[in-house]
């Protein structure tokens, strides 16, 4: 009893001492660190009040990193006092989420999901503000995608490594994501006209290093995450890549033939028109995902392609503007016959 007494006056007088030593953002890491010791103590000991004041010493820690907002950090990417500092709360939220999880001390099995979450808050958080703050507006997009698929794959691999049941669960966000990004840049393309398609600069490598990880994920979980949310996923998965790839050609399109606009037109019709007719046949030479989830990919898949297409066959017959013919610049008259 003695040396626990005195092993808990240290605990107290040295977080206490921290905030002397160090600023704001290193006070934050330290009580992090402090704090995840001291739910694996308390998971060890099988005592809930160690766990239940090393978490009230994580939440500090948040507190007084944010208190700091606005102090200057060195440049360098990544080995700076915010990220470091934020990578360590981070990683004591994910500690201790897993050893609350292990040893359910605490009847309330919401604080490991609670503590899983804010774990995850300032993973993405301090990512989201190292790509802010040190990539090109550029390539931020594409930087930022690559970050959450390759942070996804990672939570899938800890999820067998370690047994961590409830880590199966965050990398559903990531087609989420995926869906959101699209939505920006085409939003982005048509208000400020940058980017002007969805494979420009490099975002073309972190689509596929994406979509790549999102199929790992669904072959890997399609037995753990519930059967409705896959079928969705691989759908959901399905209609954005048509999107995309359907988006770029056109892009192409208009790109080779400038003079006339109407070819870029076109194949946002010709295209999901071409999937509409190959998909049901390919389902029986590619094993998976499109013959394991054939109903899926070749029936309520495709609705939404037909009717996209019949509104775009409609638009395109009763609207002479559809064309583009008479805002172009181009006489045909003129063109050659070839054309």
């Amino acid at each position: 009893l003695l040396v626990e007494s005195f092993l808990a006056l240290a605990v107290v007088f040295g977080t206490l001492a921290i905030p002397f030593a160090v600023d704001a953002r290193w006070t934050g890491a330290a009580w992090a660190l402090e704090g995840a010791a001291l739910v694996w103590v308390g998971a060890r000991q099988g005592r809930w009040p160690a766990q239940a004041f090393g978490l009230l010493i994580q939440l500090f820690a948040g507190v007084a990193f944010f208190k700091a907002t606005g102090e200057p950090a060195a440049d360098v990417p990544v080995f700076n006092s915010i990220y470091l500092s934020a990578l360590m709360v981070s990683v004591a939220g994910f500690f201790s989420a897993l050893h609350l999880f292990r040893h359910r001390i605490m009847r309330d099995d919401a604080i490991p999901v609670l503590a899983l979450v804010w774990g995850l808050v300032w993973w993405f958080g301090a990512g989201a503000n190292e790509i802010s703050e040190h990539v090109p507006a550029i390539d931020a997009a594409s930087v930022g995608l690559l970050f959450i698929a390759l942070s996804c794959v990672v939570m899938g691999v800890l999820r067998r490594s370690l047994a961590w049941g409830q880590l199966r669960y965050p990398p559903l966000g990531l087609l989420p994501v995926m869906a959101l990004t699209g939505l920006m840049l085409a939003v982005g393309g048509w208000v400020f006209g940058f980017p002007r398609h969805p494979f420009e600069h490099w975002l073309w490598g972190a689509w596929a290093v994406a979509f790549a990880a999102l199929y790992w994920l669904l072959r890997r979980f399609e037995d753990e995450w519930p059967n409705r949310i896959v079928r969705q996923t691989h759908l959901g998965a399905f209609w954005l890549a048509v999107f995309l790839v359907t988006w770029e050609a056109a892009w192409f399109i208009e790109r080779m033939v400038p003079e006339v606009a109407t070819w870029s037109y076109i194949v946002w019709g010709l295209l999901p028109t071409m999937i509409v007719l190959v998909l049901p046949t390919l389902t029986r030479y590619v094993a998976w995902p499109l013959g394991r989830f054939e109903s899926d990919y070749s029936g309520s898949g495709l609705a939404p392609l037909v009717a996209f297409i019949g509104a775009w066959a409609l638009h395109a017959s009763l609207d002479r503007k559809s064309t583009r013919l008479n805002s172009s610049h181009t006489d045909i008259s003129r063109m050659p016959s070839s054309a």
